[in-house]
């Protein structure tokens, strides 16, 4: 019995999706435990700060301008034994009929490549840290000189600043550590730390909240939180998987034709981002605009639930996507594609389920706790399940083609975000309820356009069969949908 616990801890350490699901938790920790503790311990002007000071550090996610994921799909590439980083039109290159050669499981990393890709990483993240730094230092300077002013300490609102900005350069500097491991598919390795980390950090800073009620005290503890993550990532990426022959020197050029290869890519996913970024979320700031009060925080808390369960339903899809990468490299068509319907399948169903379990159980136990906010209708929350669920399924065809470096987020999300604008304005027009106009604008956006293109360009590259892709995939999410719907009406 102990022998079978122990393998179990071992595999649950060492796997990317559980890994990955406590990495979520521990940031969910921020949520449950420092963000009341805080509301209750500093001033209002103190809050107002911290919170903006946040929103800075979340900020950060725009700076890449696209390399992050690009890079890490590229270290996922010359992991596989890629020769140099380039856009596949097809998968034309694969073993043939007839050729009875093994397939070999284990991975032939190009160390070669690897080294100019960690290189290039190292010295384009460093300058552009440096750019970050000093936009947001103006940008924030004349938008926190008035809520910083307003506090009996404003030399400590002023210190946090400063603290948070040097946070944002160890974090973003840092980030050629996180993607050269994620890259290298050690996402168990990545996550497992993130997640330590994350929880020690909200611990300490929880403590420091409840005796010092400093705000300063608080912003230095969640930063020192931040660099000594990006410290022990730099050690584990040294001392456990770096070979020997890999010289990391900061004095490499940057390599001309890889950046040339790479900008195409990076771009692309960056607008892809910016447009996607705002998209459901803007609609909670238009909304506060036209809805009263309470109808505003109902959306907005439903929004946020939905978020919830999305980034959680994720995990089993997005911590084997290194891998999947390196499949694809590797021309191991079936693996891949195998890999890839299995979890597809296994996220669209967490989000369903769990979904569902919303919509059934939801306001009962808001109501049990005592919540001040409510969920929106039962009929809205139907309406933004199916939306999600076809945004998701959009998404997971989206990445499948992007394994092939094939970008086209900004497409997608460019159209998408104006059918939303569009249908948006219609709704309101006719709709006197602004919670169901904008459901119905999420969900007709990405019905009409999304969901179908991302899965046609993904059908096309792969060429594969419609029915039996679906059958693998979206079955028995589709059915719980259904079984849900049934239920709603039966009960």
């Amino acid at each position: 019995m102990k022998r079978i616990l122990t393998r179990f801890i071992k595999r649950l350490w060492n796997s990317p999706t559980f890994t990955t699901w406590a990495g979520f938790l521990s940031k969910s920790l921020y949520g449950v435990l420092l963000l009341p503790l805080v509301t209750t311990r500093l001033s209002s002007g103190e809050i107002s700060v911290w919170l903006l000071l946040n929103i800075f550090f979340g900020l950060q996610a725009l700076g890449d301008l696209g390399f992050g994921t690009t890079f890490s799909r590229a270290f996922s590439h010359a992991y596989g034994g890629a020769t140099s980083i380039v856009i596949y039109n097809n998968l034309s290159n694969k073993k043939e009929k007839g050729d009875n050669r093994e397939e070999i499981d284990e991975p032939k990393p190009n160390w070669k490549l690897i080294e100019i890709i960690y290189n290039n990483t190292r010295v384009l993240y460093f300058f552009l840290s440096i750019i970050l730094v000093i936009l947001f230092g103006i940008i924030g300077y004349y938008s926190l000189k008035i809520p910083i002013h307003n506090l009996s300490n404003i030399k400590s609102g002023w210190l946090s600043f400063v603290i948070i900005l040097i946070g944002i350069f160890f974090n973003f500097n840092g980030s050629v550590y996180r993607l050269f491991l994620q890259g290298i598919n050690e996402v168990a390795v990545l996550q497992r730390n993130q997640a330590i980390i994350s929880i020690i950090t909200v611990l300490a800073a929880s403590f420091v909240v409840l005796t010092t009620k400093s705000l300063f005290a608080v912003v230095l503890t969640q930063q020192l939180g931040i660099i000594v993550f990006v410290v022990v990532l730099k050690f584990l990426a040294k001392k456990f998987y770096f070979p020997t022959s890999i010289k990391n020197s900061f004095h490499s050029m940057i390599d001309i034709p890889l950046i040339k290869s790479i900008f195409p890519i990076a771009w692309r996913s960056w607008v892809g981002v910016l447009m996607s970024y705002g998209l459901i979320q803007s609609s909670g700031i238009v909304i506060a605009q036209f809805g009263n009060p309470a109808q505003t925080s109902s959306y907005l808390f439903s929004i946020k639930i939905l978020d919830v369960i999305k980034g959680f339903a994720n995990a089993p899809f997005v911590s084997k996507m290194p891998y999947m990468n390196q499949l694809f490299v590797k021309k191991k068509e079936e693996k891949l594609l195998k890999l890839a319907f299995e979890r597809m399948k296994i996220s669209l169903t967490i989000f369903v389920a769990f979904t569902g379990l919303l919509i059934f159980f939801g306001k009962p136990v808001l109501t049990l706790i005592g919540s001040n906010v409510q969920l929106v209708s039962q009929n809205i929350l139907f309406i933004l399940m199916i939306g999600y669920f076809i945004e998701r399924y959009g998404a997971f065809h989206t990445q499948l083609y992007s394994f092939s470096n094939n970008i086209i987020w900004h497409i997608t999300n460019g159209i998408t975000g104006i059918l939303f604008i569009v249908f948006s304005f219609v709704f309101i027009h006719y709709i006197k309820n602004t919670s169901l106009a904008f459901a119905l604008a999420i969900l007709f956006s990405y019905l009409s356009f999304y969901g179908w293109y991302s899965a046609h360009v993904s059908y096309k590259f792969y060429k594969m069969d419609f029915l039996s892709t679906e059958y693998k995939t979206t079955l028995m999410p589709f059915v719980i949908v259904l079984l849900t719907v049934v239920l709603y009406y039966l009960v």
